[in-house]
């Protein structure tokens, strides 16, 4: 009988060990640099500031060309666009051109025409 016992327990199948839990690493967080603002907090931010100083250049770049100054308006639009960009990566910690051409650039390029379209076409 002694025998069979350790035969019978080779016979049995082995149980599947239990899994262990994977740990998950934590998210790094690319923008966030201060930990109560979050990336999202940091886009709108960067978009309202981009939105605010393309309006003004907007009306700024109405002024320049009533004066026939229209490839001036478009340097100094240009100008302010980088300015802004520089302060707005300094503001949220975050060197990346394709965060700045994405929450930066094209935000500004697009509200400047149109601020400058809609100035022109109301005659301010």
């Amino acid at each position: 009988m002694s025998d069979e016992q350790p035969a019978q327990e080779q016979l049995k199948p082995e149980q599947p060990k239990p899994e262990e839990p994977k740990q998950e690493k934590p998210r790094q967080q690319k923008l966030a640099t201060n930990p109560r603002i979050s990336e999202i907090s940091q886009v709108r931010v960067s978009v309202a500031v981009n939105c605010v100083a393309a309006i003004i250049m907007g009306w700024a770049s109405v002024v320049l060309t009533s004066m026939s100054r229209t490839l001036v308006a478009g340097i100094a639009g240009i100008v302010v666009m980088v300015v802004v960009g520089f302060i707005t990566q300094k503001a949220v910690k975050n060197a990346d051109r394709k965060w700045w051409l994405s929450n930066g650039i094209v935000v500004f390029l697009l509200v400047w025409l149109v601020s400058w379209t809609v100035f022109h076409n109301l005659g301010v």
